[in-house]
């Protein structure tokens, strides 16, 4: 999938081609634009170099977003796998324990 400024993927931020004036990027954006080293960029129009780093960010941050999304539907089907094995293992179990109880009240008598 190519991603590129040109397209509107960040509905806050739209690039057009040959747009001048202020550039708003998001909090995000700008922190790890600062964390991999690479300037801000505080108006259009986007330097070559502004360009590829901008879309470096974007899609890490994009990525990011997909990882934290994968790893709570992973968590989710994990959990909904563990009930549906273990469930009729509990209800026999409890089962069982009703029944030693109902023996052990029997023998009693």
């Amino acid at each position: 999938m190519s991603f590129s400024v040109e397209n509107n993927c960040f509905p806050d931020c739209p690039f057009q081609k040959g747009s001048t004036g202020p550039i708003h990027l998001t909090e995000e954006e700008k922190r790890t634009l600062l964390s991999e080293g690479y300037p801000v960029p505080q108006r259009l129009p986007l330097t070559k170099q502004e360009e590829k780093s901008l879309k470096k960010i974007r899609r890490k941050i994009k990525n990011k977003v997909i990882g934290r999304i994968s790893l709570k539907l992973r968590a989710v089907l994990n959990l909904r796998w563990h009930f549906s094995l273990f469930s009729p293992l509990m209800v026999q179990c409890g089962d069982s324990s009703r029944a030693g109880t109902l023996d052990n009240n029997n023998k009693s008598f």
